[in-house]
């Protein structure tokens, strides 16, 4: 039996977090780039991954006006797709900012037969609680 205050394998669950995270954003990319190519297969074509770090989102798409449309997903393993996610306050004033341009893909039940989602859009008020989940911390000048 493994002591119970012995430190979790923070790699390991890092690995595993960035697994789901990958497969939810695979299933939306391939969603996108048909959903998009019921309008528009030149701009199917478009729809793509945001492989930029630093940015508040992970798909560029396109929506039906052809406009630029920012999609963060948001995966977990739940079947129910009500299980808490993260949305850093970079995400979420990326979100107040494009408003009806940016969409929360809600990806759930991965390691089911057929993954499910549903979209969130601004404002998420009347849909989601948020909660203050962690502070910023920085070691205070001495003198």
């Amino acid at each position: 039996m493994s002591n119970p205050f012995d430190n979790p394998d923070y790699l390991k669950l890092l690995q595993t977090k960035k697994a789901l995270e990958d497969y939810g954003k695979s299933e939306v990319l391939k969603y996108e780039k048909y959903r998009v190519s019921m309008f528009s297969q030149s701009l199917a074509e478009k729809v793509q991954e945001n492989k930029d770090p630093q940015a508040e989102y992970n798909i560029d798409s396109f929506d039906e006006q052809a406009r630029p449309l920012s999609i963060d997903v948001k995966t977990t393993a739940d079947l129910n797709g009500t299980n808490p996610f993260e949305l850093s306050i970079q995400e979420y004033r990326s979100m107040v900012r494009k408003k009806e341009q940016y969409q929360i893909y809600r990806v759930y039940a991965i390691h089911s037969t057929k993954p499910s989602f549903y979209k969130l859009k601004y404002p998420l008020d009347d849909v989601v609680d948020r909660y203050q989940k962690d502070f910023l911390c920085a070691i205070k000048p001495r003198g």
